[in-house]
């Protein structure tokens, strides 16, 4: 059986504590494509993105810049994608 690329969407929660430009309505949000999906209940693991995402991770004012976008490891567990919606 073949394994599809797998792409997580992630909003996360309205900020509770700002300064500067951030107000309480900005939030992190971000995609993140992976070669298959996730286990269910998966401990931290080590992890590499498929590719950089097309939309940069984003946190209201500010968007973190593509151009340094790196497919290296990066540690992620399911539970932490709680409130991922898989695509």
């Amino acid at each position: 059986m073949k394994t599809l690329p797998t792409t997580y969407q992630y909003t996360g929660n309205p900020f509770t504590n700002v300064e500067g430009a951030y107000t309480t309505s900005n939030f992190v949000s971000g995609t993140v494509t992976l070669a298959g999906p996730l286990a269910p209940n998966m401990a931290l693991t080590s992890v590499s993105p498929t590719a950089c995402p097309s939309r940069p991770l984003s946190t209201g004012p500010s968007i973190a810049a593509s151009s340094g976008c790196s497919t290296n490891r990066s540690s992620i567990s399911n539970p932490a994608m709680s409130s991922a919606s898989k695509r």
